[in-house]
Formats: C-alpha cells, structure tokens, sequence
C-alpha cells in the first residue's frame, strides 16, 4: 500500500526537476540563433528596406534605411552589437541645443522606455531600441522598428526644438 502512494509522489518530483532544470538550460550556455551583419542585412533588405552602407569596418558594419511616418521621414541605423548579443536600431535627432530642456528629455526617457534616448559623443540627441539577437525573425524586427519611430515621432514635441 505505501507502495502505491510513494509512486505517484516519487514520479512528481522527477517530472518537476526535469521542468526546473529544463528552465535553466538557457541561462546555463544554451545557444539561440543570432543574426551576423550580413544576415541583418539580408533580413532588411528582404523586408523592403533600401539599404545604406554607413560602416564599412569589419566587425562593426552598419546600414541605414528610412521609414516615413506621418510627420517625418526618420532614417535608422541598424547593426549587431560587438558582442553579438544585441542588434541596435538608432536614430539621430539632431544637435542638443539650449532650447532642449533637460527635464523634459529625462522625462521622456520614461515615457518611451525600453527605447533609449541619449546623447552621442558628439552632442547628438539619440534615440535607441536594443533588440535581443536570439532568433530574431522579421516580424519582430517590424515590431522593434515601428516602437522607434512611433516614438520619434511622439516625442517630436520635446526633441524637435529646430
């Protein structure tokens, strides 16, 4: 009789340690299909976009396209970071001026997160979407592009001081 029951118990607990450990193996080294430059290329290209070479270094190729929106016609660079981890899209917003007010682009910072916005070493105002370069497909690139520019576009009020 105790047979019985121990049975049932003994088998919930190799069932739940293989889900438990089945949940670590990512963290543990687990390898997920990553874009290189070339198949970032490959995959803007394929989704339409007329690609610019605007880094040429090995390593640290960037293209760059356009996206029209209601207001602006936003171009973006795209490119695998360093460590291949992260596919950045960015966009420029031009020189941070005295008619920038810190409080509002700390503020919008907020507003628009997971994208960034920051300045460049250069004084560029930027904005930014880091996307996670595990089996990255197009549809989730569109979704990533379209959160930038929707986001340019919004805060256009705030960075657009021209």
């Amino acid at each position: 009789m105790k047979r019985l029951l121990f049975a049932p118990l003994a088998l919930a607990v190799v069932l739940s340690t293989g889900f438990v450990t089945s949940g670590f193996a990512g963290a543990q080294g687990e390898e997920y299909a990553r874009l290189s430059s070339e198949d970032l290329k490959n995959t803007l290209t394929g989704m339409g976009y007329e690609l610019k070479q605007i880094g040429k270094e090995p390593g640290k190729e960037k293209w760059e396209f356009s996206v029209k929106t209601t207001s602006f016609n936003i171009p973006i660079g795209a490119e695998v970071s360093g460590s291949k981890h992260f596919i950045w899209l960015t966009v420029s917003l031009g020189q941070i001026s005295d008619k920038h007010d810190p409080k509002e682009l700390l503020r919008l910072g907020a507003k628009v997160q997971p994208t960034q916005i920051y300045l460049s070493s250069k004084d560029n105002l930027m904005m930014a979407f880091a996307v996670d370069n595990r089996s990255v497909s197009p549809a989730l690139l569109k979704v990533r592009i379209e959160k930038l520019t929707q986001d340019v576009e919004n805060a256009a009020s705030v960075w657009n001081k021209g």
